[in-house]
């Protein structure tokens, strides 16, 4: 009974390539935040000059999603129980929050010539994070369901 017990918990968790595709676009988002959080730092001066607002706001925001992404893509990548929930619930926030950037900071007057580029992307984002999430193999790699035992 103990050596089964030992070989169940010894099993290795094989990560289904969707999830690894998630962690490692999430983690390329949170890069991309992170690099631009150091690149205001170095443009301070010019950022204030063009914008109607402190870049401290793009600097805090950009810090935030950039740690916060690193944080999501860890619990994908390790297949915590947590991973499904967190990264639905950042998706949406981070959608949320780059649609209010854009129509009230960055372009109060009107509409952008790539909005509809941008909305296709977040629907296809959303789309792979929840066909990602509910699928069979990433519910057992997460840990959401249990496999059925094998004899």
């Amino acid at each position: 009974m103990t050596d089964q017990h030992s070989n169940h918990t010894d099993q290795k968790k094989t990560r289904p390539l969707s999830v690894t595709l998630l962690a490692l676009g999430v983690l390329s988002i949170a890069l991309v935040n992170l690099a631009g959080f150091v690149q205001g730092i170095f443009t301070w001066d010019f950022l204030e000059k063009l914008l109607p607002f402190s870049p401290a706001w793009i600097g805090i925001t950009r810090l935030f999603w950039g740690a916060w992404g690193i944080l999501v893509a860890l619990n994908l990548w390790y297949g915590r129980m947590v991973a499904p929930k967190l990264i639905l619930w950042t998706s949406i926030s981070f959608i949320l929050y780059t649609w209010i950037n854009r129509l009230v900071l960055f372009n109060p007057a009107g509409r952008s010539a790539n909005d509809g580029f941008l909305l296709v992307i977040s629907i296809f984002f959303i789309t792979f994070v929840i066909w990602t999430i509910t699928s069979r193999e990433a519910k057992s790699f997460f840990g959401v369901i249990n496999e059925q035992p094998t004899g």
